[in-house]
C-alpha cells in the first residue's frame, strides 16, 4: 500500500527506501490519527466538521474533481490531436472523428469546473 507514495519519493528526492518509507508513515500516521479521532469520544473537529469529514470533502471530492479537470485540460489542449486520436481509435469498434476532441476540449472542463463550483456554492 506505501510502495507508489515511497518510491516516488525515492525517485524524485533520490532518498534511500527505509528514510523515505519512514516520511510516508509519518504522513499516514499524522493524517489517519486526527481521522480516527473525529468519530470517537475525543470528537475532533475543525471549525465544527468532523476531521475525516475534512479530508474526505479536501481529497475525495474536490481533490478528485479539480484533478480530473486538470488533467482534461492538459490532456485535450497541450497534448498532439493525432496521437490522442490514434489511441482512442486504436481497439474501438466506433472510430471518433477529430470534431470530437474538440467538443471534449471544450465540454469536459466546463463541466467539471461547474459541477466543483455548484458543489461548492450548494454546500454553503
Amino acid at each position: 500500500m506505501l510502495q507508489v507514495p515511497v518510491s516516488s519519493i525515492q525517485d524524485s528526492l533520490n532518498m534511500n527506501k527505509n528514510k523515505a518509507a519512514l516520511i510516508i508513515s509519518l504522513l499516514v500516521l499524522a493524517f489517519g490519527i486526527p481521522s480516527a479521532l473525529s468519530y470517537s469520544h475525543a470528537k475532533l473537529t475543525i471549525g465544527g466538521t468532523p476531521f475525516l469529514d475534512m479530508m474526505d470533502s479536501l481529497f475525495g471530492t474536490h481533490g478528485l474533481a479539480i484533478a480530473a479537470a486538470m488533467f482534461a485540460i492538459l490532456v485535450t489542449w497541450f497534448m498532439d490531436k493525432k496521437i490522442i486520436m490514434y489511441q482512442v481509435n486504436l481497439n474501438s469498434k466506433i472510430k471518433f472523428p477529430c470534431w470530437t476532441l474538440t467538443l471534449v476540449k471544450i465540454a469536459l472542463p466546463t463541466l467539471i469546473i461547474s459541477t466543483i463550483i455548484s458543489q461548492i456554492i450548494l454546500k454553503n
